[in-house]
């Protein structure tokens, strides 16, 4: 599989437009639809960004394996606490999830701060 069919691929089973995708990335709308239908590979501080997002290593993204392993391949510190209740432990696909939406909080957050900066 391509590039271009793994990136389409992992944006949908997240279930983002490219659009949101882009903004997650911080990275121009039209560059996701290229990437997406082009036969070429993104400069390499796009692709790390888009592994790190995908939590999948870059060899993934460009086909030198089909392992889609992830960066951290162990939740085991991965526990939550909340205000007026226990640590809960959480399932290894509850962890990955929660895992998957902070590093989208942490993208955007980061994106409104580079905005604001720019103002």
């Amino acid at each position: 599989m391509e590039f271009k069919d793994r990136l389409k691929q992992l944006r949908q089973s997240r279930g983002l437009t490219q659009e949101q995708l882009a903004i997650s990335l911080d990275i121009p709308p039209a560059s996701i639809r290229r990437l997406e239908t082009a036969d070429s590979l993104p400069r390499k501080d796009r692709l790390q960004k888009i592994a790190d997002f995908f939590a999948v290593p870059i060899d993934f993204l460009i086909g030198r394996t089909d392992e889609k392993t992830t960066i951290d391949k162990t939740n085991d510190n991965i526990n939550v606490a909340y205000f007026g209740g226990a640590k809960e432990e959480l399932t290894e696909e509850e962890a990955a999830r929660l895992k998957e939406e902070l590093e989208m909080f942490r993208l955007l957050k980061e994106k409104k701060m580079r905005d604001k900066e720019k103002k």
